[in-house]
């Protein structure tokens, strides 16, 4: 009804010009000049305006221009000849803010416009936040007095306050005191039980409520009071005076009592000697091998007071992130007196370690700086045979040992063969421990570790049932083995105990055919049944490059973890591709191979620093350019297998079970045939290795079913 009038109103004054005459007089005036009001956020606040006027009526709108705000409402009380009243509600709408608006009174004559004469009145409201008081069960002191915020308009000393409580049974727990222009709330009793509680305050004259605060009291149990703690860094800057530091804590209530439970292995924590605080400590012992990363800060605190049934235990934390310059990989890990190799590092902060900490081994020559995380190193070919440890000093005087370099003499590999129980297809060696390792196929619970003793090959079986992709650390500790039936063990090669590894959670048809560990230390476990998902392992996350989606998938990663073969199987009817991921520059390329898109495992092979690849008997150089074929056979049983270097090449032919060395150095710029034939017993190869010096070559085959396996060792 009031925006009608208002509508009706907003012409009358757009076309008033201040007042008019036509034989008669026209008046209005207001018993107030101007209202100042306080109300709590989403309360109303009502005034009274009595208007007097001579006219033919009176209508309330704004000035042109103007539309009337939401937080105002007019409503009318009575309109006699020559006086009207009006209620003026205002309501408050934020939890702060001040407001203002000018509302326009007219009169005038009801059948000519130009008599229209009118008085403003300018309103003014703030919004203020209701009331709060927050109390403990055993405090011994009341929280301050909060005045109730009243407008000078609002104030009247002879107001009668009365308050009333959310419900009858309430304590009567609020106190009002009128001051000398306010009045105040107090909380009078600190007995009241724990919850939360709502009196409204009423300011009357008379039997008319003038205003009206809201005040609310929130009792909890007695509680110790923990400052949030900040995040704690450790790096190679850390002093020993940084791993301590107290945490802020406020006993606000005589009958509480606490101690400290328990608390991570990584801290020492108690309580201050004035039981105003925690104190709490990194512990020192344990940062030497504790691996850079993010761990969860707590401890435990205990308390108990009278109205608790028991104790009550309540837990802190905080982030712990360490974070010292290191070395996190190494790769290689092992190189060999007599010749001078790169070695690519990752780590944390290397910016961090200058040239000279690198140097200082004799086993180094040269460094190159490739980011903050990686370098590369050049080793000292006359570097004695041992283990060179890279040490980084720290603030902290303590000896973190992150990675090592593992000088070795070539090894001598017995000349001979062993009967394997089933063929090989992924081949693993272990520089280190100079042995191989392979997993049985989809219907085999083995994974093969093949070693000598000096004079004789052997197997020995780690047993996992159903063993489908494998990988090995770049510090040569674990073996990582996938299955066909969505487990993921892991190998540990000092004890060569299986242990469980970190399981994806939901996983019930996938087969890890597929698991690579990256020269950064990045690890990575695909599904290839079908179409592929890939994942960094342990946390399960998305890796950090575009994996191309080819049906069931065949994924190999180079030696050195810098290169990735990805190629789909042939497996349907639809194109395939193969594609090249470069670690270093991630970057994923296509590779267009010579001999077609029929792509299978036994078909790849490339060197460890991807100088080389090789595709169904097609050599490819480092930007994937064809070279040509190694051998004339054309047999689709025929494989060959690249050098750790890439200078040399094997190739079996399936027609006369023989295997020949080619020299792919390109220092001719060509390939070229060293006349070098070497007998193999078995039907057919399967894979094919050398040894870091390119002076043994490793044949593994099987017969012609595939039942079984065998390892033929040759001098070259």
């Amino acid at each position: 009804m009031f925006r009608i009038l208002f509508l009706a109103v907003s012409l009358l004054v757009l076309s008033a010009c201040g007042g008019g005459s036509s034989g008669k007089s026209y008046s209005i005036s207001l018993d107030k000049n101007q209202l100042n009001y306080v109300t709590e956020f989403q309360q109303w606040v009502v005034a009274r305006v009595t208007v007097d006027y001579q006219g033919d009526g009176v209508l309330v709108g704004v000035p042109p221009g103007q539309s009337l705000p939401g937080w105002i409402n007019i409503r009318t009380i009575s309109n006699t000849t020559g006086r009207a009243v009006f209620d003026i509600e205002m309501y408050g709408e934020s939890y702060s803010g001040s407001y203002s608006q000018t509302l326009r009174f007219v009169t005038g004559s009801a059948d000519d416009a130009s008599t229209a004469t009118y008085k403003d009145l300018r309103v003014n409201l703030r919004s203020v936040a209701p009331v709060e008081f927050a109390t403990m069960l055993g405090q011994s002191e009341a929280p301050a007095a909060r005045v109730l915020e009243l407008s000078a308009t609002q104030f009247a000393e002879n107001y009668n306050v009365q308050v009333e409580y959310g419900s009858s049974s309430e304590s009567d727990w609020l106190e009002v005191t009128k001051g000398s222009s306010s009045f105040e709330a107090q909380v009078s009793r600190l007995d009241v039980p724990t919850g939360n509680y709502s009196a409204r305050v009423l300011f009357v004259l008379g039997t008319s409520i003038q205003a009206e605060r809201i005040v609310s009291l929130n009792v909890t149990e007695p509680a110790l009071e923990v400052a949030p703690i900040s995040a704690k860094v450790i790096d190679e800057t850390t002093q020993v005076s940084d791993l301590s530091f107290t945490a802020n804590a406020s006993n606000n209530s005589s009958v509480l009592t606490w101690r400290v439970g328990e608390f991570s292995e990584l801290l020492e924590v108690s309580k201050a000697s004035d039981e105003q605080g925690i104190d709490v400590s990194v512990k020192l012992d344990g940062l030497d091998s504790l691996a850079n990363g993010e761990y969860d800060g707590w401890f435990d605190i205990i308390s108990s007071h009278p109205y608790s049934a028991g104790e009550t235990t309540t837990r802190y934390t905080f982030d712990l992130t360490v974070d010292f310059a290191g070395v996190e990989h190494v790769s290689p890990k092992v190189v060999y007196t007599g010749r001078s190799q790169k070695v690519l590092v990752a780590g944390a902060n290397l910016a961090a370690i200058d040239d000279a900490t690198f140097l200082a081994s004799q086993a180094i020559t040269a460094i190159e700086r490739i980011s903050d995380s990686q370098v590369e190193l050049t080793t000292n070919a006359s570097a004695a045979v041992g283990n060179y440890p890279f040490e980084v000093a720290n603030q902290l005087g303590i000896n973190r040992v992150t990675g090592e370099l593992v000088v070795k003499s070539d090894p001598i590999f017995p000349i001979g063969e062993v009967s394997l129980p089933k063929p090989a297809y992924q081949v693993i060696y272990d520089a280190q421990r100079e042995q191989f390792y392979f997993p049985g196929n989809w219907e085999d619970s083995y994974v093969y570790r093949v070693f000598n003793d000096g004079n004789t090959w052997q197997y020995a079986t780690y047993e996992i049932d159903r063993p489908a992709g494998i990988a090995l650390t770049r510090d040569g500790s674990k073996l990582i083995v996938g299955t066909y039936d969505c487990a993921v063990k892991e190998i540990d090669l000092t004890t060569n105990v299986v242990e469980d590894g970190q399981q994806l959670d939901g996983c019930y048809y996938n087969e890890f055919g597929f698991i690579g560990q990256f020269y950064t230390g990045l690890t990575v476990i695909a599904d290839t049944n079908q179409w592929p998902s890939m994942w960094q392992y342990p946390s399960w996350t998305g890796v950090p490059f575009n994996v191309p989606s080819e049906h069931s998938p065949i994924g190999m990663i180079s030696d050195y973890g810098t290169h990735m073969i990805w190629a789909g199987a042939p497996t349907t009817t639809g194109d395939r591709t193969a594609y090249i991921y470069n670690a270093k520059t991630n970057e994923m390329t296509p590779w267009s191979t010579q001999a077609g898109d029929y792509y299978l495992m036994y078909l790849f092979s490339m060197s460890a620093r991807g100088e080389r690849f090789i595709h169904d008997r097609d050599l490819y150089d480092e930007n994937l350019a064809y070279v040509g074929s190694i051998g004339s056979t054309t047999d689709a049983l025929s494989i060959a297998g690249l050098s750790p270097d890439g200078s040399r090449a094997a190739l079996f032919d399936y027609e006369t079970k023989t295997v020949s060395i080619y020299d792919t150095s390109l220092n001719s710029g060509e390939i070229v045939d060293l006349n070098i034939e070497l007998s193999v017993a078995d039907a057919r190869a399967t894979r094919i290795l050398f040894s870091e010096d390119n002076q043994y070559l490793f044949v593994f085959s099987t017969n012609v079913d595939r039942t079984s396996g065998k390892l033929s060792v040759f001098a070259l």
